[in-house]
């Protein structure tokens, strides 16, 4: 019985040493869309997504053109499709919505009614 020798059985099989040298462990930097991307994954309020970003940014993990208060107004592009009337908030143009949120068809009959009961409060 001939054993292989100790050199080549301290490396898997398969593998070279070459196949490892020269990569780098630099980080990715995030961009505004994977950034947005995700904060949408996280299902992070305003708040928590300008505390993330911020982090991120301290540790040099964005990229220069990132901004991190773009979380504050994000919801200014679809607020003219609600309309709050004292206590009801509710959505006057779902189809337009839905298609500018790009979808590539609105048919109504494929669509629920969804009845939220949450409560709006004022905060000291």
């Amino acid at each position: 019985m001939v054993l292989p020798s100790l050199q080549h059985s301290m490396q898997p099989v398969g593998t070279s040493r070459s196949e490892y040298a020269g990569k780098t462990s630099e980080p990715q930097l995030f961009s505004q869309n994977e950034l947005s991307d995700l904060i949408r994954g996280l299902n992070l309020s305003k708040q928590p997504s300008e505390l993330l970003a911020s982090g991120l940014k301290k540790k040099n993990l964005l990229r220069p053109v990132v901004t991190i208060t773009a979380y504050r107004t994000r919801e200014k592009e679809i607020l003219p499709y609600f309309r709050d009337d004292e206590e009801l908030v509710y959505c006057n143009n779902i189809a337009k919505l839905l298609l500018d949120m790009g979808l590539s068809e609105y048919k109504h009959t494929d669509w629920r009614l969804f009845i939220d009961s949450c409560k709006r409060h004022l905060k000291y």
